[in-house]
């Protein structure tokens, strides 16, 4: 193979790695904490309100990491929300 060939290869194939390594796939929030797409700030928070009461007091690993998931999603759509509520 000739050499510039390769190096155009190896150029591409960093390039994508590069490119899909910092651009992960978009997370849909409403999804993981399971509600619809066009549900209120209110029903959110009833649901994330639920979730955190039924929280046992002794949380193994595996359930911070599902838990600690959630409330990402939350503060995601809360801050979403907060900011239409000061565009209006």
């Amino acid at each position: 193979m000739k050499k510039w060939l390769l190096a155009s290869i190896v150029t591409l194939v960093v390039a994508f790695y590069i490119y899909y390594h910092f651009n992960p796939p978009p997370v849909d929030y409403h999804q993981i904490l399971g509600v619809s797409k066009d549900a209120t700030y209110k029903e959110i928070r009833k649901v994330y309100r639920r979730l955190y009461k039924g929280m046992p007091d002794s949380k193994s690993e595996e359930e911070m990491k599902i838990f600690t998931k959630k409330h990402e999603a939350y503060l995601h759509l809360r801050e979403i929300h907060e900011m239409k509520e000061k565009n209006k």
